[in-house]
């Protein structure tokens, strides 16, 4: 049997999606102008040689 989403779980789930969009907007136009998006959370801060290796895969 599926669950059916409370009024904040489906508002926050249109709220994620709109990010997303918005998102692959902004990337698409940044590297249109030549930019490289490196992307990181403030939760990736706790692992930091992973942002360490994104970085450097970004600046390639």
């Amino acid at each position: 049997m599926a669950l059916e989403m409370t009024k904040e779980e489906a508002s926050l789930e249109l709220k994620l999606q709109a990010n997303r969009r918005r998102d692959r907007t902004v990337n698409r136009l940044l590297a249109r102008d030549g930019w490289a998006v490196v992307r990181i959370w403030e939760h990736e801060l706790r692992k930091p040689a992973l942002v360490v290796k994104r970085l450097l895969k970004g600046l390639a």
